[in-house]
C-alpha cells in the first residue's frame, strides 16, 4: 500500500469504531491491528501510523493504551 492508501484505510477504520492496538499476527511485524474499540489515545496515535515507517512504528507502539 502506499502512504495515501494506508492513510484512507486508517480514517475508514476510526471512523467506523476501530483503534489502533499495535502490531498484528505478522511475525515481520508488516501489518497493523484495529479493534473494534474507541480508545481515545490510540485514535489519535492512528492519524500518525500513515506517516511513519514501518521500522520506526515500534516506537510509537510504546505509546498506545489497551483500555
Amino acid at each position: 500500500m502506499n502512504k495515501f492508501q494506508k492513510k484512507n484505510m486508517i480514517n475508514h477504520l476510526t471512523k467506523n469504531g476501530y483503534s489502533y492496538a499495535g502490531y498484528g499476527y505478522d511475525h515481520n511485524n508488516f501489518d497493523l491491528l484495529f479493534v473494534r474499540k474507541k480508545i481515545f489515545l490510540n485514535r489519535i496515535l492512528s492519524k500518525l501510523i500513515w506517516l511513519i515507517s514501518i521500522k520506526y512504528l515500534k516506537f510509537l507502539n510504546y505509546f498506545i493504551s489497551v483500555k
